[in-house]
């Protein structure tokens, strides 16, 4: 992928009706990341915008996927055909809403190789949290679409071999100049 931007980044994981724009060191820190190849970033079709609209006004669908409950029906949808796109794509069947690393991923494959989040994301850096697991292949964020998007795109972060080396040091460089400030005290 081209040269992104902390601003482009910020509209993959703050997304929809919300008027926070995120923390900007975190997307700055993942742009720079996909930028200098610690991590590849590929656009993936999930899903046409019909299928998710279809999936938002079923009620008696949503009311059936009583296991992707959590958030509003378009957070639901986004995370029905998350799963939906992981089984036509890959072909590994995947759960809703099970702890992983600390979080709840919306949509996490049953073998563990590949994680979704979906809608608006506060905390984006738990993409580095996820990548800490040699077993986690992809993760994909899934934005809110706009009015005027036809299909629904996610953003599928795949890490190089260098990002957690990269992630170690860059701890351990933070952890060290806040001993050295202590230690002018």
């Amino acid at each position: 992928m081209k040269k992104v931007t902390p601003e482009f980044i910020r509209d993959i994981f703050y997304s929809g009706q919300f008027g926070f724009m995120g923390d900007q060191n975190v997307t700055s820190k993942i742009a720079f990341l996909v930028n200098n190849n610690y991590l590849l970033l590929s656009p993936v079709t999930i899903a046409t915008k019909k299928e998710y609209l279809e999936a938002c006004t079923n009620d008696s669908y949503i009311i059936s996927r009583d296991d992707a409950a959590g958030g509003s029906r378009e957070h639901v949808a986004l995370k029905i055909v998350g799963k939906s796109y992981i089984e036509k794509e890959y072909g590994v069947d995947s759960v809703f809403e099970q702890t992983f690393a600390g979080y709840y991923p919306d949509v996490q494959s049953i073998d563990k190789h590949i994680i979704c989040e979906c809608g608006h994301t506060n905390n984006p850096e738990k993409l580095f949290e996820y990548f800490k697991y040699e077993e986690i292949r992809y993760v994909i964020q899934i934005p809110y679409p706009d009015t005027s998007d036809e299909i629904i795109l996610g953003y599928e972060f795949q890490a190089m071999p260098n990002l957690i080396p990269f992630l170690d040091y860059e701890s351990k460089e933070i952890s060290q100049s806040i001993k050295d400030i202590l230690n002018r005290r």
